[in-house]
């Protein structure tokens, strides 16, 4: 499932509500993530959590890309 959140604010800046919109992912992603999973999910259980976090920052570094795009790009 591929989720957009959006917050809304009150005038003092506290969350008063969150909408959230899901989609069905894309055939794209379907290829591409399970194996990413799996990447990570190896690296975190060898070496933490945070390794797996660095893992998947290196992967978008080398793909040029941020989080944001890598996942808007994999829907479209």
């Amino acid at each position: 499932v591929i989720a957009n959140v959006t917050v809304t604010l009150d005038k003092d800046g506290k969350v008063i509500d969150l909408h959230s919109v899901r989609r069905k992912p894309s055939s794209k992603s379907m290829q591409v993530i399970p194996g990413l999973y799996k990447q990570l999910l190896e690296q975190e259980k060898s070496a933490g959590v945070q390794a797996s976090e660095k893992l998947l920052n290196k992967i978008l570094q080398d793909k040029g890309e941020t989080y944001d795009d890598f996942i808007f790009n994999l829907q479209h």
